[in-house]
């Protein structure tokens, strides 16, 4: 199962993860959130999941897929936390193959919440940086 909850306050939203997780639960979360209002920042949190029955094969499909989604231009971050031994090897194989596509998302693997949230924290501070920079040009 997975749930996710939005904070635009941040720009994150945080994908919860739990019990017995297939490829396509995970696909199906990121057509929803794609195809929705998404945030520049995302966390998937993996700390309670039972990743099983994905593949190797499933991730590299996953990645392929998750790209088709990204808007034109898109700039983000996305923080995958990850404990077990399995969800985090799964974990870096996407992030390795989001590294190959060098699409405008920046993926990375934490082994803990906290340390997700600082880094994404990092691309809000430069994202509000930016937008200011641009507003003071303009004037």
């Amino acid at each position: 199962m997975i749930r996710s909850s939005v904070d635009r306050g941040k720009g994150i939203t945080v994908h919860t993860c739990t019990g017995k997780l297939t490829a396509q639960d995970i696909l199906d979360e990121i057509k929803s959130f794609y195809e929705g209002d998404p945030t520049p920042c995302d966390i998937w949190d993996f700390e309670q999941a039972d990743a099983s029955g994905v593949t190797a094969a499933d991730v590299e499909c996953i990645s392929r897929i998750a790209q088709s989604y990204l808007p034109l231009s898109w700039i983000g971050r996305t923080a995958l936390v990850s404990t077990g031994s399995l969800t985090y090897g799964l974990s870096r194989m996407y992030e390795a193959y989001a590294e190959i596509a060098s699409t405008g998302v920046e993926v990375r693997v934490f082994k803990t919440s906290a340390e997700a949230e600082s880094w994404l924290a990092q691309e809000a501070v430069a994202v509000r940086s930016t937008l200011r920079r641009d507003r003071d040009a303009s004037a």
